[in-house]
C-alpha cells in the first residue's frame, strides 16, 4: 500500500500505510485520556447503558431479512437433525463397521476383559453419543414445550390469569426454547465437543474455575485443576475421532458420480457442523452477557445469572408484546449478539 509520513512528525523512518495515519481526532483524545496534569474528561462521554436492560427497543428490531434468516435456520435445524439421526441409526444396524479400525480402547478391551471390540469402535461410541444427546435434547424440548402449552391453555382456555411466577416460567421457557436450545441444534454433531478445548473458550472456562476456587485448599484446588485438564484432553480426542469419521464418511460420498446431489448435501451438513464447534452467535451473545451482568470481574454469579436469566424472560415477553404472532418468530429465532448490543447502549442521549 502507499506509504506516508505521520503528520507532527519529522522522522522520516515514522512511515505507516496509508489507511493508518491517525487523524486530529483520534490524537485530541489519545492526548485527552493520556495527559497526566489537568482534569480527566469522560472517554465514553456520549455513551451509555439502558437502565431498563434496552427492552424499549425491543420494537425497532423486526424487519424482512428477518424472514429469511428464520426460514435459513428452520431449514438446517431439520436438515442437521434428519440426516444425523439417519446415519446414526444407518451406522448401528450395519456390519460394515465393524471391520474398521478401532480404537485403542477397544482392542485393549477385547484383549483384557474379552470384550467384542465392535461395541467400543469410533463409528458406533460416536452415533451413541449423538442419539443419546439428541434424545435427551427431545426430552428437553418437550419439557419447554409442555410449560408453554400449558400456560397458554390456562390463560386461553381455563380464562384463569397466570400469576407472576407462572408468567416468569412461560417467558423464560420460551427464552430457552428460540435462544439456545434450537440454535445450538442447527449445527449440532459430535464434533462440538471439540469447543471445550480451543483456547477461546477453554482459557476463560479455566480463569472461571480458579475465580470459583478461591479460598479453596491446596490440595483441592489441585484435584480439581488436575480433573479439568484431563477432560479437556479426552474432549479434544473425542472430538477430533469424531472430525476423521465425518471427513471419511463425507471422503467416500464425494467421487460417487450417480449420487451428486447427495454427496452435495453431506459436503454442506460437514461443513456447517465444521463451522458449528464454536456457535458464534451464541459465543458472542455469553460474551456481551458476561460482560454486562458479570461486573467489573467477569464473572457471572448466582445472583447475576438470575438477573440474567430475568432479562431473557423479559425480552421474550416484551417481543410478544410489540410484534405479536405474526413477527415473533422471526426477531427471536434470529436474535444477535448486534441486536443485543444496539438495545443495550445507548449512544448520544441520557437514559
Amino acid at each position: 500500500g502507499h506509504l506516508s509520513q505521520v503528520p507532527g512528525t519529522g522522522d522520516k523512518a515514522a512511515m505507516l500505510p496509508h489507511q493508518m495515519i491517525p487523524t486530529d481526532a483520534e490524537v485530541r483524545q489519545f492526548s485527552q485520556v493520556t495527559r497526566s496534569s489537568g482534569p480527566e474528561k469522560p472517554f465514553f462521554d456520549d455513551l451509555t447503558l439502558s437502565t431498563n436492560g434496552g427492552l424499549h427497543d425491543v420494537g425497532d428490531l423486526f424487519n424482512p431479512t428477518r424472514w429469511f434468516g428464520m426460514a435459513c435456520s428452520i431449514f438446517l435445524l431439520f436438515l442437521n437433525i434428519s440426516t444425523l439421526v439417519r446415519q446414526d441409526i444407518a451406522t448401528l444396524q450395519s456390519a460394515s463397521w465393524r471391520n474398521n479400525t478401532c480404537s485403542l480402547l477397544a482392542r485393549t478391551l477385547e484383549e483384557k476383559l474379552n470384550i467384542d471390540q465392535h461395541y467400543f469402535s469410533s463409528e458406533f461410541l460416536i452415533a451413541y453419543f449423538e442419539l443419546g444427546t439428541l434424545l435427551f435434547a427431545s426430552y428437553w424440548l418437550a419439557c419447554l414445550g409442555t410449560t408453554i402449552v400449558h400456560a397458554i391453555y390456562r390463560a386461553y382456555m381455563d380464562r384463569q390469569p397466570l400469576n407472576e411466577q407462572q408468567v416468569y416460567k412461560l417467558w423464560y421457557a420460551a427464552g430457552t426454547l428460540f435462544l439456545t436450545t434450537i440454535p445450538k441444534l442447527q449445527s449440532f454433531s459430535a464434533m462440538r465437543v471439540l469447543q471445550y478445548a480451543t483456547p477461546t473458550v477453554m482459557v476463560p472456562d479455566f480463569q472461571n474455575l480458579l475465580f470459583t476456587q478461591r479460598g479453596q485448599p491446596g490440595s483441592r484446588r489441585a484435584l480439581v485443576f488436575l480433573g479439568f485438564l484431563l477432560s479437556r484432553i479426552c474432549l479434544f480426542f473425542f472430538g477430533f475421532q469424531a472430525f476423521l469419521v465425518k471427513l471419511s464418511d463425507v471422503a467416500v460420498l464425494v467421487p460417487k458420480v450417480n449420487k451428486e446431489w447427495h454427496a452435495l448435501i453431506q459436503v454442506v451438513l460437514f461443513a456447517n457442523q465444521m463451522l458449528g464447534v464454536i456457535e458464534v452467535n451464541l459465543f458472542m451473545r455469553a460474551r456481551l452477557f458476561r460482560f454486562i451482568f458479570g461486573g467489573e470481574n467477569g464473572f457471572v454469579d448466582d445472583r447475576e445469572k438470575q438477573r440474567e436469566r430475568a432479562w431473557m424472560a423479559a425480552f421474550m415477553r416484551r417481543a410478544w408484546q410489540c410484534h405479536g404472532p405474526r413477527h415473533f418468530l422471526p426477531v427471536v429465532m434470529t436474535f444477535n449478539d448486534l441486536d443485543f448490543q444496539r438495545m443495550i447502549l445507548d449512544e448520544g442521549k441520557q437514559v
